[in-house]
């Protein structure tokens, strides 16, 4: 299991602080799309994309089964984040 903390420091030194455990990827993902939208992020969605992982012929599909993060560590594909935008 891994150990999250997220902490933003507005410019009125505001600050807001976001702490989780989990080795889930799906986890992790909702949680930092909590983090990002109390920090004030506008965003429809944090999406990851899973690709087929090559040297073992076991293809990760973009389903909701969770994924443990350690899995993904050896040879994982690499995130993205799409359709975000920062407002003041």
């Amino acid at each position: 299991m891994s150990q999250f903390k997220f902490e933003c420091v507005d410019d009125d030194n505001v600050v807001t602080t976001k702490t989780f455990d989990t080795a889930y990827l799906q986890e992790c993902v909702e949680n930092v799309q909590d983090f990002l939208h109390g920090c004030g992020f506008v965003f429809n969605e944090l999406t990851y994309t899973k690709a087929k992982l090559e040297d073992d012929g076991v293809e990760i599909t973009n389903d909701d089964t969770k994924v443990l993060l350690q899995e993904l560590t050896v040879k994982g594909p690499k995130s993205t984040i799409t359709d975000w935008t920062a407002s003041d």
